[in-house]
């Protein structure tokens, strides 16, 4: 977000005439981050379609006395 407000803050303080002036202001005045990943060429990372599977979070966890997970064939 480019204010740093939560999702919270917008749904309960922007309506739809303050979003769309502040669509047309950035189209105009475009904010710093994207202009400078505009200017250096960065494209971004895809964005995975599907959230991970359950064993994919659990195996991002530091579990203690957590069972072996069983090796995945490539």
């Amino acid at each position: 977000m480019v204010f740093g407000w939560t999702w919270a803050h917008i749904r309960e303080n922007v309506d739809l005439p303050q979003l769309e002036a502040m669509n047309r202001y950035w189209k105009r005045f475009p904010p710093v981050h994207v202009l400078v990943a505009a200017f250096v060429g960065y494209q971004g990372g895809k964005p995975s379609s599907e959230p991970g599977s359950a064993e994919e979070l659990l195996a991002m966890l530091p579990l203690k006395n957590a069972p072996p997970q069983p090796d995945k064939p490539d």
